[in-house]
Protein backbone atom coordinates (compact mmCIF):
# COMPACT_ATOMS: atom_id res chain seq x y z
CA UNK A 1 0.00 0.00 0.00
CA UNK A 2 2.77 2.21 -0.35
CA UNK A 3 4.05 2.40 3.91
CA UNK A 4 7.16 1.76 4.61
CA UNK A 5 8.03 -1.94 5.73
CA UNK A 6 6.45 -4.93 5.98
CA UNK A 7 3.24 -5.17 4.97
CA UNK A 8 0.07 -6.34 7.44
CA UNK A 9 -0.74 -9.14 4.62
CA UNK A 10 2.55 -10.93 5.45
CA UNK A 11 1.40 -11.13 9.46
CA UNK A 12 0.27 -14.94 10.36
CA UNK A 13 -2.87 -15.07 11.83
CA UNK A 14 -1.56 -15.36 16.02
CA UNK A 15 0.56 -12.27 15.22
CA UNK A 16 -0.49 -9.25 17.92
CA UNK A 17 -0.32 -6.52 14.96
CA UNK A 18 0.26 -2.96 16.11
CA UNK A 19 -0.40 -0.29 13.60
CA UNK A 20 1.95 2.68 14.31
CA UNK A 21 0.34 6.05 12.78
CA UNK A 22 1.52 9.52 12.26
CA UNK A 23 3.35 12.32 10.24
CA UNK A 24 7.22 12.18 8.83
CA UNK A 25 8.41 11.30 12.57
CA UNK A 26 6.83 8.05 12.09
CA UNK A 27 7.48 7.28 8.69
CA UNK A 28 11.29 8.15 8.80
CA UNK A 29 14.42 7.36 11.03
CA UNK A 30 16.93 5.28 10.48
CA UNK A 31 15.82 2.79 12.03
CA UNK A 32 11.96 4.47 12.34
CA UNK A 33 10.24 4.22 15.47
CA UNK A 34 8.02 1.28 14.77
CA UNK A 35 11.28 -1.04 14.02
CA UNK A 36 12.83 0.48 17.33
CA UNK A 37 9.79 -0.21 18.98
CA UNK A 38 9.60 -4.03 18.11
CA UNK A 39 12.73 -4.77 18.72
CA UNK A 40 12.58 -3.77 22.09
CA UNK A 41 9.30 -6.08 22.23
CA UNK A 42 10.95 -8.80 20.92
CA UNK A 43 14.12 -8.45 23.40
CA UNK A 44 11.53 -8.57 26.42
CA UNK A 45 10.52 -12.30 24.89
CA UNK A 46 7.29 -11.47 22.57
CA UNK A 47 8.11 -12.80 19.10
CA UNK A 48 4.41 -13.04 18.36
CA UNK A 49 3.79 -9.03 18.06
CA UNK A 50 4.44 -7.47 14.98
CA UNK A 51 4.57 -3.68 14.65
CA UNK A 52 3.73 -2.23 11.15
CA UNK A 53 4.83 1.67 10.24
CA UNK A 54 1.22 3.66 9.06
CA UNK A 55 3.35 6.41 8.61
CA UNK A 56 2.86 9.09 6.05
CA UNK A 57 5.37 12.18 5.55
CA UNK A 58 2.66 15.67 6.34
CA UNK A 59 -0.25 13.30 7.37
CA UNK A 60 -2.53 15.43 10.39
CA UNK A 61 -4.62 13.74 12.48
CA UNK A 62 -7.54 13.81 10.19
CA UNK A 63 -5.99 11.93 7.41
CA UNK A 64 -4.72 9.38 9.88
CA UNK A 65 -8.03 8.86 11.25
CA UNK A 66 -9.19 8.44 7.62
CA UNK A 67 -6.78 6.06 6.93
CA UNK A 68 -7.33 4.15 9.83
CA UNK A 69 -11.20 3.44 8.73
CA UNK A 70 -10.17 3.09 5.42
CA UNK A 71 -7.34 0.83 5.46
CA UNK A 72 -6.10 0.20 8.93
CA UNK A 73 -9.60 -1.74 9.98
CA UNK A 74 -9.04 -4.10 7.13
CA UNK A 75 -6.02 -5.79 8.75
CA UNK A 76 -7.48 -6.83 12.22
CA UNK A 77 -5.54 -4.48 14.46
CA UNK A 78 -4.77 -5.18 18.13
CA UNK A 79 -3.43 -2.17 18.75
CA UNK A 80 -3.16 0.91 17.38
CA UNK A 81 -0.80 3.75 18.45
CA UNK A 82 -0.99 7.43 17.37
CA UNK A 83 2.09 9.67 17.76
CA UNK A 84 1.19 12.78 15.71
CA UNK A 85 -0.07 16.63 16.52
CA UNK A 86 2.88 18.50 14.83
CA UNK A 87 1.60 18.66 12.17
CA UNK A 88 -2.06 19.66 12.81
CA UNK A 89 -0.13 22.25 14.93
CA UNK A 90 2.80 23.73 12.72
CA UNK A 91 0.59 23.23 9.20
CA UNK A 92 -1.76 25.80 9.76
CA UNK A 93 0.99 28.55 10.80
CA UNK A 94 3.25 28.27 7.71
CA UNK A 95 1.00 26.53 4.96
CA UNK A 96 -2.87 26.39 4.89
CA UNK A 97 -4.46 28.35 7.58
CA UNK A 98 -7.58 26.28 8.76
CA UNK A 99 -7.60 24.15 11.44
CA UNK A 100 -7.80 20.37 10.38
CA UNK A 101 -6.88 20.73 6.67
CA UNK A 102 -4.47 18.54 4.69
CA UNK A 103 -0.93 19.98 4.03
CA UNK A 104 -0.76 22.84 1.56
CA UNK A 105 -4.82 22.02 0.53
CA UNK A 106 -4.68 25.09 -0.58
CA UNK A 107 -2.59 24.62 -3.54
CA UNK A 108 -4.56 21.91 -3.91
CA UNK A 109 -8.42 24.01 -4.69
CA UNK A 110 -6.40 26.52 -6.59
CA UNK A 111 -4.64 23.88 -8.41
CA UNK A 112 -5.67 25.53 -12.02
CA UNK A 113 -5.63 21.97 -14.04
CA UNK A 114 -8.36 21.33 -12.17
CA UNK A 115 -10.56 24.03 -12.72
CA UNK A 116 -11.66 25.71 -16.09
CA UNK A 117 -13.52 29.02 -15.48
CA UNK A 118 -11.05 30.63 -13.29
CA UNK A 119 -8.55 33.51 -15.22
CA UNK A 120 -5.37 33.32 -13.69
CA UNK A 121 -2.53 36.12 -13.56
CA UNK A 122 -0.55 35.27 -16.98
CA UNK A 123 2.70 36.24 -15.51
CA UNK A 124 2.09 34.15 -12.45
CA UNK A 125 1.31 31.22 -14.87
CA UNK A 126 4.19 31.39 -17.15
CA UNK A 127 6.65 31.79 -14.02
CA UNK A 128 4.73 28.36 -12.34
CA UNK A 129 5.95 26.76 -15.58
CA UNK A 130 9.61 26.61 -14.71
CA UNK A 131 11.62 25.96 -11.29
CA UNK A 132 13.59 29.39 -11.43
CA UNK A 133 10.19 30.59 -11.87
CA UNK A 134 8.49 29.69 -8.79
CA UNK A 135 11.52 29.95 -6.67
CA UNK A 136 11.03 33.91 -7.60
CA UNK A 137 7.30 33.68 -6.64
CA UNK A 138 7.82 32.26 -3.40
CA UNK A 139 10.79 34.43 -2.76
CA UNK A 140 10.66 37.81 -4.44
CA UNK A 141 6.89 38.14 -5.90
CA UNK A 142 4.98 37.00 -2.33
CA UNK A 143 2.10 39.30 -3.59
CA UNK A 144 1.72 37.42 -6.61
CA UNK A 145 1.58 34.20 -4.53
CA UNK A 146 -0.90 35.68 -2.69
CA UNK A 147 -3.35 36.55 -4.93
CA UNK A 148 -3.07 33.09 -6.79
CA UNK A 149 -3.50 31.04 -3.13
CA UNK A 150 -5.55 33.76 -1.61
CA UNK A 151 -3.80 33.35 1.47
CA UNK A 152 -4.22 36.53 2.88
CA UNK A 153 -8.15 36.10 2.47
CA UNK A 154 -8.34 32.15 4.52
CA UNK A 155 -6.28 33.61 7.27
CA UNK A 156 -8.34 36.47 7.80
CA UNK A 157 -11.49 34.21 7.43
CA UNK A 158 -10.12 32.08 10.25
CA UNK A 159 -8.85 34.92 12.48
CA UNK A 160 -5.17 33.50 11.59
CA UNK A 161 -2.84 33.36 14.77
CA UNK A 162 -4.89 34.84 17.71
CA UNK A 163 -6.42 32.58 20.79
CA UNK A 164 -9.77 31.42 19.03
CA UNK A 165 -7.83 30.11 15.79
CA UNK A 166 -5.39 27.97 17.95
CA UNK A 167 -8.18 26.45 20.39
CA UNK A 168 -9.89 25.92 16.97
CA UNK A 169 -6.29 23.79 16.14
CA UNK A 170 -6.65 21.93 19.56
CA UNK A 171 -10.56 21.26 19.35
CA UNK A 172 -10.03 19.82 15.80
CA UNK A 173 -7.15 17.73 16.93
CA UNK A 174 -9.15 15.98 19.99
CA UNK A 175 -12.16 15.62 18.23
CA UNK A 176 -10.11 13.72 15.54
CA UNK A 177 -8.64 11.25 18.26
CA UNK A 178 -11.99 11.17 20.24
CA UNK A 179 -12.77 9.58 16.95
CA UNK A 180 -10.24 7.40 16.38
CA UNK A 181 -10.45 5.88 20.12
CA UNK A 182 -14.41 5.08 19.22
CA UNK A 183 -13.30 3.24 15.74
CA UNK A 184 -10.85 1.58 17.66
CA UNK A 185 -12.98 0.29 19.94
CA UNK A 186 -15.60 -1.34 17.56
CA UNK A 187 -12.97 -3.30 16.72
CA UNK A 188 -11.62 -4.20 19.99
CA UNK A 189 -8.28 -2.83 20.14
CA UNK A 190 -6.21 -0.99 22.31
CA UNK A 191 -5.53 2.67 21.42
CA UNK A 192 -3.08 5.07 22.81
CA UNK A 193 -2.09 8.17 21.98
CA UNK A 194 1.03 10.39 22.17
CA UNK A 195 1.64 14.03 21.58
CA UNK A 196 4.32 14.42 19.40
CA UNK A 197 6.98 16.54 21.34
CA UNK A 198 8.19 19.86 19.49
CA UNK A 199 11.07 22.41 19.64
CA UNK A 200 9.73 24.62 16.58
CA UNK A 201 11.96 27.73 17.84
CA UNK A 202 14.80 25.92 19.25
CA UNK A 203 18.30 26.45 16.88
CA UNK A 204 18.99 23.47 14.78
CA UNK A 205 21.00 20.67 16.12
CA UNK A 206 23.38 21.26 12.83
Amino acid sequence: LGYRGRSAAEADDDDFLVFVLGGSTVFSGAPPISDLLESRIQVAGHTNIKVLNYGVPSSNSGMELARLVYEVANFRPDMIIMYNGGNDLLHPLQWDPRPGYPFNFIAFERNPLLEEFRNYDTLTMMLLGSSIGRYTISRVARSSMNDFLRLPELREEVDWNTDVWREAIVKKYLENMMKAQAIAMAFNSKFYVFLQPLKAYAPPPG
